[in-house]
């Protein structure tokens, strides 16, 4: 149990409660029924121990902490936003208010992820483009201190910068299987990268980006083995299994076909004939053709894809409406 320092009750509201521990952490607590039951959890709310809280005696929604370093903050829980909820604000304004914004029709978004982008730019040079904006969106610290762009190296770990993946080198091919599997080549002998949640390491460093091209094109799944630590009845074990590591079939979401670009999908009707194979095992699902994957890969074959990635202390879940993308099409 976690050693509690303060505790607070709302005078208006007796059915909320108020903790705080050591560890830098504020509850907010629901004492309608025999159970508590955890409304809110601030992590790491003071840089120190927490030595006292108190609730606010008029209104249910205003307190007080403070920390062993003699800090006070004063709380609204209205204006309180989670982790994810700040993520999502990010994310959502990054993508709309300056990308869409500065490239109008001539970006595409190939993969979204929690805390990261992969774009598909058509642009004379897009780092030029950013040159301007550095100090306001963006992380260059991992640049090398005599970079060809003559990128000042700023906003080193800055919360909410976003940060180039490549740092630098162009993503010059890209290929997006499902959520959280995907692989991309970048230019300049920069190598290959793949992703793939859910698979040891010594497994995906076997594959390579003609491995998720064949799965995509071919439907064919990819299987291998490796050793996991189980735990059962506090007895641990070693134990060898056979997995699926690339499919072709995501089984999360539909799209009637696949279309280059970012699209619209607001209410889709799944028709009954392919309901089956929507929900089904990924070797009877029925995703989009190989032939339309292509004409997405061949209409901007020239353009540069650029990586780049928003840094945050609190990794969150994924972004429902940004991923409403059909993640089988191939980008270059």
């Amino acid at each position: 149990m976690e050693p509690i320092t303060s505790r607070s009750t709302f005078r208006t509201n007796e059915i909320k409660a108020l903790t705080a521990c050591k560890h830098e952490t504020v509850k907010i607590w629901d004492m309608s029924s025999a159970d508590l039951f955890l409304e809110k959890c601030f992590q790491f709310a003071h840089s120190d121990v927490i030595t006292g809280s108190a609730a606010s005696l008029t209104n249910d929604y205003i307190f007080l902490t403070c920390s062993l370093d003699k800090s006070c903050l004063i709380w609204d829980d209205r204006e309180i936003r989670s982790a994810l909820e700040l993520s999502k604000w990010k994310m959502y304004n990054f993508h709309y208010d300056y990308m869409k914004s500065k490239y109008k029709e001539n970006i595409a978004l190939n993969y979204v992820d929690t805390d990261s982008f992969i774009y598909d730019i058509e642009t004379n040079d897009l780092y030029d483009d950013i040159r301007d904006d550095i100090n306001y969106h963006f992380d260059t610290s991992a640049y090398p201190n005599q970079n060809i762009f003559n990128f000042p190296l700023l906003n080193k770990k800055v919360l909410g910068m976003m940060k180039d993946e490549c740092n630098g080198k162009i993503m010059k091919e890209f290929i997006g299987l499902r959520p959280k599997m995907y692989s991309f080549k970048i230019d300049e002998g920069g190598g290959e990268s793949k992703k793939i949640k859910g698979v040891k390491h010594c497994v995906t460093a076997k594959l390579t980006v003609a491995d998720f091209k064949k799965c995509l094109f071919q439907k064919e799944l990819h299987y291998d083995s490796m050793y996991v630590f189980r735990s059962k009845v506090h007895q641990l074990y070693t134990q060898h299994i056979s997995t699926l590591v690339l499919s072709y079939s995501d089984d999360k979401r539909y799209a009637s076909q696949c279309v280059p670009g970012p699209f619209e999908l607001s209410r889709l009707t799944i028709p009954h004939s392919c309901a089956n194979g929507f929900l089904a095992d990924p070797p009877v699902a029925n995703p989009p053709s190989a032939d339309n994957a292509v004409n997405i890969g061949t209409k901007g074959r020239n353009r540069p894809s650029f990586g780049i990635e928003i840094i945050l202390g609190i990794a969150a879940a994924t972004l429902p409406l940004l991923l409403i993308l059909n993640f089988e099409c191939i980008a270059f």
